[in-house]
């Protein structure tokens, strides 16, 4: 690993007494330590110290790990008891004790000035470079060598998805601005090591072409992070159009059908209902925490003929002409080149099959929104720019009917069909839009903005939701889809 000091060097007598060092080192000597060791706990006090530290926060740093046992609960609380009788009437250690206890789960009051240098210190080597973050990863797996491979992939996965949950993983805007984006890549990179390896192994099907599974994509990432509460904080967006588009495709029973961008169920669920027993349905995302999540609720429903599989919707790594209906609700404007999608997705269309597209029309909210999230954006110095296309986006292109029509008939299907329907999403308050925004795609954009901008963001957004407001009082978010279907010749 980079960025260590020498375990032999003393703690600074200005943070720790020489007896109190001494134990110290002798603690962190104490097995089984591959990465909790006195290494660690000195560049949790260097990186500390650089982020504005005080004794106490220092103190905490060089013990909060003095007593470790892989697994067990009480680690953190038991570092803090031992700092506490090494230093009893030492004016500090009361405090350094709260910190040491709050790395347990990093869960930090705002305004916990010293709580968020240690927490975001702690979790530093998350954002180190590739070769320090597999450092790190094989010497946690070291201290875990008793338990079986299995149970270590589930455990492991559990922490990672709590990790990548986190609006932030850092609080101080040094260290958010310095590690955050690389954390979120090493950690959705190890999520999908751990889920499995080559995309025909998890899909269980033949691949053609290269497809792919981009586990670097940042659309991937921001999914997966936001897989825990996608379409599940109380607002009926994403399944309202699953459904729509399920019923406008004319999904049947017995059918086979295929679902690009599946998220959380959106259509999957209504097409495994549509279909029934006899049917089946497979579920295709590229962000690892929505196949665990959407596939662990489809156990949990017993839906045998339905699975959920990891693959890249640009080329999912599928065997042409297997489905009666290919559905994909709002995924075609994330591909770099939505009619090369379409392309491919008609390839996947038994004969007689139908295509099934939901996609959003120009005069949604959803514009503006953009615009006034990105007069809040703060992009970091680190962060390269996207280099912006000659010509119309994807997102653009998608919403022209023309050229979606186009796209459509030069994928070579025929008889397109579609409905637009206007929708409109009502909010109890900003608060209640906040936290949907955070579940979705959006909070790519919002993780750029700062914390410090926060409240500015809202106050802007409810003004502009209140001024669409709906008959029953509730603020207001419209949008309009289209609802396209086109069938393969037979």
């Amino acid at each position: 690993m980079t960025d260590t000091l020498d375990p032999t060097d003393p703690v600074p007598e200005s943070v720790m007494p020489v007896s109190a060092a001494a134990a110290l080192r002798a603690a962190y000597a104490v097995p089984p330590r591959a990465y909790h060791s006195l290494d660690h706990a000195a560049r949790v006090a260097r990186i500390a110290t650089d982020l504005g530290a005080d004794r106490a926060c220092l103190l905490a740093a060089w013990a909060h790990d003095v007593v470790y046992r892989p697994g067990e609960p009480d680690n953190e609380d038991a570092s803090a008891a031992w700092l506490v009788d090494r230093l009893p009437d030492d004016p500090d250690v009361a405090e350094a004790a709260r910190l040491i206890r709050l790395t347990a789960t990093h869960d930090v009051d705002p305004g916990d000035t010293m709580a968020a240098v240690l927490c975001d210190a702690d979790l530093s080597i998350l954002g180190g470079d590739p070769a320090g973050y597999e450092a790190y990863r094989r010497a946690v797996r070291e201290e875990y060598a008793a338990v079986p491979d299995e149970a270590w992939r589930t455990g492991r996965a559990a922490v990672l998805r709590r990790l990548l949950d986190r609006p932030r993983l850092f609080l101080t805007d040094t260290a958010h601005d310095r590690w955050e984006q690389r954390a979120r890549t090493n950690l959705a990179d190890e999520l999908a090591d751990l889920l499995g390896s080559a995309p025909e192994q998890r899909a269980g099907v033949t691949p053609t072409g290269d497809g792919g599974l981009v586990t670097d994509n940042p659309h991937a990432a921001v999914f997966d992070r936001a897989a825990a509460t996608y379409d599940r904080v109380g607002v009926d967006f994403f399944s309202t159009f699953g459904r729509l588009l399920v019923d406008h495709a004319g999904v049947a029973l017995g059918e086979r059908v295929l679902d690009i961008g599946t998220g959380r169920g959106a259509v999957l669920f209504p097409a495994a209902a549509a279909v029934g027993p006899e049917g089946h349905v497979l579920g295709l995302d590229l962000a690892p925490g929505m196949v665990e999540r959407t596939s662990a609720e489809v156990a949990e429903r017993g839906l045998d003929h339905v699975r959920v599989v990891l693959g890249d919707a640009a080329d999912p790594p599928l065997a042409d002409e297997g489905f009666d209906a290919v559905l994909s609700s709002l995924v075609l404007f994330f591909l770099h080149d939505p009619a090369a999608g379409v392309r491919r997705w008609a390839r996947l269309v038994s004969p007689g099959g139908r295509l099934g597209l939901c996609t959003f029309l120009p005069d949604g909210d959803d514009e503006r929104f953009r615009e006034l999230v990105e007069a809040f954006v703060e992009v970091p110095d680190h962060i390269e720019p996207q280099p912006q296309p000659d010509g119309p986006t994807s997102f653009e292109l998608v919403k022209d009917v023309a050229w979606l029509d186009d796209a459509i008939a030069a994928a070579g299907l025929v008889d397109i069909d579609a409905v637009e329907v206007r929708h409109a999403t009502g909010f109890e308050d900003v608060e209640q839009w906040w936290r949907w925004a955070w579940s979705q795609g959006m909070r790519s954009a919002l993780e750029l903005i700062p914390e410090a901008r926060h409240a500015a963001f809202k106050e802007a957004v409810a003004a502009d939701l209140a001024a669409n407001a709906l008959p029953d009082g509730r603020l207001g978010f419209h949008v309009t889809v289209r609802l396209t279907t086109a069938r393969r010749p037979d």
